[in-house]
């Protein structure tokens, strides 16, 4: 999991942009939120919010009690 490269506390794009570095594939922001947070155990809010340039602020998270990210995120055939 991304976890071992993204400190904690971290936002989900942390943790989207170390799955899209490591596969070098774009992943829509919208569906890995909803990946991330529905799955059990897989992150946890803090409660906090990190400031932004623009725009609102960040929910922060901290890494859940799950090891792995059950259904996994899969890459699409063509990739």
């Amino acid at each position: 999991m991304a976890t071992a490269f993204c400190p904690e506390p971290f936002t989900l794009s942390d943790r989207r942009n170390v799955y899209e570095v490591v596969w070098w594939h774009h992943l829509d922001p919208s569906n890995f939120r909803r990946k991330v947070t529905k799955a059990e155990g897989v992150v946890e809010p803090t409660g906090e919010q990190r400031p932004q340039a623009a725009g609102r602020p960040a929910a922060l998270y901290r890494s859940g009690s799950a090891r792995l990210l059950s259904p996994p995120l899969l890459r699409s055939a063509a990739d």
